[in-house]
């Protein structure tokens, strides 16, 4: 798992658990304010019923009062207590309007007050008969009455006490829910802190092995590291650099290897080159020597023939080996084809590669080395050779066009020419297409190519200010590159005219241009 995708997993479940507790609080918060304002508006009821209850004995005392001693001004107070009981039970039924028994509490007590209205009117004329009317329907009335006020009472009270002790039970659940909460968020970050560290000690122990081994130069070495996050893309990036390294080393050698061949075939086209001249005079002076119509003269001109094509593909070989200054100057593309593809006709004909040109004679001349020109035509065709093995054919075509440098769509079009190489072998893969022109990338076997050739022949052509672009038309069915050169390149500083002649090619004639030109070899 990605350390990213770790990082968001782990901030996603405590981000969960606290608004979980969140939520609990807020829920439970307004949950314990309602409880508590319902308690306390079950208080306030209690508190009015038990004020009801001293009212009514107070009530009951000064009735008494009135019927053992007649005395007048506790019948007064009884009125006065009447009014302040009925004010009372409005004020109870005001504050519970659903409560079923403190509504009936009212008529009750008016029932109780008819009673008591009724005895005391018949205490006024018989003290008898309002004695015995108080035993018999009073007293029961005022019993009933008392008994409702006292179970409303006694409801409300348990109901205040109810409410407290679930408003205890809630605030005991919050704090354990607060505490369950908070350990398993500790034990989530631990568990990830702990998760994270050994994935990290582990990743960092492999990475810095594998570091290390590479400064030893073990560039065989692999870090094995399979966890599928930023780390193991990284060992997977150190894995990659070390078999570029080992690469670039086994390239290095063979580069040297080639440098040393180079300097060995340049001493020997020198050597060979002493004896050809020699062959090459002998021959024309027995020429001169011999009449026109001598039959040995076909021997001696087959001869004459054979030597100046070899001096002329020891020439070349002796001028592309020669390691000089880039030297910019006007040039005839053309002439600079025909003497690449005069330097590979030995591999040509060797390989069964039928060579079809299509120079246009309208092709300007442009500014350039002819020897880097030379160097990136010879590198695209021995691609070309070695792309078709069981032979094939190889079109190669100069014309004058238009392109833009860079990627950029509003770059200005350049007038230039484009050489174009279509070859009938393996093609090349769409996967490799772009990277083709990077250093060191080859599909060949070792041995067979260092992968610098198109990278090597890319700077050139970018430093003429051209581009080489290449397609391929599929597996199997060949592949084009073509190298876009404008007309006026851009030549170093330390440039040099040059002056020295391009290999003249074999037989000592120019090939022919145009659409009908082309050679078999």
């Amino acid at each position: 798992m990605r350390l990213r995708t770790q990082l968001g997993l782990f901030f996603t479940v405590m981000a969960g658990i606290i608004l979980a507790l969140g939520m609990l609080a807020v829920g439970g918060g307004t949950r314990v304010v309602n409880i508590f304002r319902e308690s306390l508006d079950d208080m306030e009821k209690v508190s009015q019923v038990r004020s009801l209850q001293v009212l009514l004995a107070r009530q009951k005392g000064s009735l008494d009062a009135y019927f053992l001693v007649g005395d007048s001004t506790e019948l007064e107070r009884f009125e006065e207590l009447s009014t302040l009981v009925l004010s009372r039970l409005n004020q109870i039924q005001a504050a519970s309007p659903a409560d079923e028994d403190i509504q009936r509490l009212m008529p009750r007590y008016d029932d109780v007050l008819k009673s008591a209205q009724n005895v005391i009117g018949l205490y006024r004329v018989s003290k008898d008969r309002a004695f015995n009317k108080a035993t018999d329907d009073l007293l029961p009335k005022v019993r009933r009455f008392f008994d409702d006020v006292n179970q409303t009472e006694a409801r409300i009270a348990a109901e205040v006490k109810n409410a407290q002790t679930r408003v205890k039970e809630m605030v005991f659940l919050g704090k354990r829910l607060v505490l369950g909460g908070g350990l398993l968020g500790a034990c989530v970050g631990f568990l990830f802190a702990l998760f994270t560290f050994r994935s990290l000690t582990k990743s960092l122990r492999a990475l810095q092995q594998g570091t290390a081994a590479f400064g030893s130069g073990q560039w065989d070495y692999r870090i094995d590291l399979p966890v599928q996050n930023e780390l193991g893309e990284l060992a997977r990036s150190f894995n990659e650099m070390a078999s570029n390294i080992k690469h670039l080393e086994t390239q290095t050698v063979h580069m040297h290897r080639m440098s040393a061949v180079g300097q060995l075939a340049g001493g020997v086209a020198h050597e060979i080159n002493n004896p050809l001249t020699g062959v090459l005079g002998q021959a024309q002076l027995l020429l001169e020597k011999l009449p026109s119509d001598d039959p040995r003269r076909a021997h001696l001109e087959k001869i004459e023939r054979a030597a100046v094509r070899c001096k002329a593909i020891v020439r070349s070989l002796l001028d592309f080996s020669r390691q000089k200054e880039a030297q910019f100057t006007a040039m005839d593309i053309n002439e600079v084809l025909e003497a690449t593809l005069e330097f590979c006709e030995a591999d040509l004909q060797s390989n069964h590669i039928t060579v079809l040109k299509n120079f246009s004679a309208t092709v300007p001349k442009i500014t350039g080395s002819s020897s880097q020109l030379q160097q990136v035509f010879l590198n695209i065709i021995t691609n070309a050779i070695q792309a078709m093995p069981k032979g094939g054919t190889l079109s190669v075509a100069a014309k004058p066009t238009r392109f833009t440098v860079g990627p950029s769509p509003d770059a200005p079009a350049v007038e230039g020419i484009e050489i174009s190489f279509t070859d009938t072998g393996v093609g090349v893969e769409t996967d490799h297409l772009r990277h083709i022109f990077e250093p060191f990338f080859t599909t060949k076997e070792i041995g067979k190519g260092t992968g610098l050739g198109l990278s090597v022949s890319l700077g050139i052509v970018k430093n003429h200010g051209g581009d080489i672009r290449a397609e391929s038309r599929g597996k199997g069915a060949g592949s084009v590159f073509s190298v876009l050169l404008p007309l006026v390149s851009m030549a170093p500083s330390s440039a040099r005219s040059d002056s020295s002649p391009l290999p003249v090619p074999v037989g000592g004639e120019r090939a022919r241009f145009g659409p009908g030109a082309d050679t078999r070899y």
